[in-house]
């Protein structure tokens, strides 16, 4: 079944039976037969072929999109699966908050492990808090470096943080208030502020932030697309620096002056775990960076 999906995609990324041929390194026969059978297998018909040209009829299509996916899925994995080299004796799965910065956070903590623990596979995952959560607690990650400000409420975890980072409240220099010279929160009250659902980021209400007063709120499915709003000078938002996106030149970031307006980089692992290796690599990763 590989094989026919190989040569389906071949075909259709090139439209020609005979280039697909040559990418596979068989014959245009081949090709033909495997297109055969996927063909008679489905029950549909896939390509329209005539002297001078091949097209993708609809279920052709639907049945390209979808076999591309897969084939990425099965390239990513067998990546993975080379990638544990015999000298690699462990595995530890670490699961990242996926909107943290990769220089920032996500580098430095994997270029520490990975000097550390040259004999550890370390098994990469970006995630939402949602997502975070719900794989920590099903065993799939051994360890979260998240960012949550309700993180005591995680039940049967343990958790340690590593620095607490300033919020900022950022709008782009295309902004009207970015030509204010003696900007404060007050001006805030007839904007738009950009939020993301609490799947993505926790939104929760806290005490500081009731002090922050705007006309209404955008909810953005994600950080890309609250970023575009951002930039295009759409409203204003309230992040930390240690974001992907947060080094913009064309984001400007205002102090809030308000106590405890913060957010936590977090370190979490199940309270239960008994693997040493996690164990010892976590608190690794506290003492190297809670002071930093």
């Amino acid at each position: 079944m590989y094989h026919q999906i190989r040569c389906f995609l071949e075909v259709a990324n090139y439209l020609s039976f005979t280039k697909a041929a040559e990418r596979l390194c068989i014959t245009q026969q081949a090709v033909t037969k495997q297109i055969n059978f996927l063909e008679q297998r489905l029950g549909v018909i896939l390509f329209y072929r005539t002297t001078r040209s091949v097209t993708l009829t609809v279920a052709g299509k639907i049945l390209r999109d979808e076999f591309f996916k897969i084939n990425f899925q099965i390239d990513e994995v067998m990546e993975r699966v080379h990638g544990v080299t015999q000298d690699k004796n462990s595995i530890i799965t670490i699961g990242f908050f996926a909107y943290f910065s990769r220089k920032k956070i996500i580098l430095p903590i994997m270029d520490f492990l990975s000097e550390k623990y040259p004999e550890v596979y370390f098994d990469i995952k970006l995630y939402d808090l949602t997502n975070l959560k719900n794989r920590l607690h099903d065993g799939e990650l051994d360890i979260c470096i998240s960012t949550s400000n309700h993180w005591q409420s995680w039940p049967s975890v343990k958790t340690n943080v590593l620095r607490n980072d300033k919020l900022y409240i950022v709008f782009s220099k295309r902004h009207p208030l970015s030509e204010k010279p003696d900007f404060s929160i007050s001006d805030l009250k007839n904007d738009t502020r950009l939020m993301m659902p609490r799947r993505v980021i926790q939104n929760e209400a806290i005490a500081w932030d009731s002090s922050i007063t705007y006309r209404n709120k955008l909810l953005c499915h994600d950080l890309i697309t609250l970023l575009v709003h951002l930039e295009s000078g759409h409203g204003f938002a309230i992040l930390p620096k240690n974001f992907e996106g947060s080094d913009s030149d064309t984001l400007i970031f205002k102090d809030i002056p308000i106590a405890g307006s913060h957010v936590g980089i977090l370190c979490v692992r199940r309270e239960n775990m008994e693997n040493p290796l996690v164990l010892e690599v976590s608190r690794e990763i506290e003492n190297k960076f809670i002071k930093i």
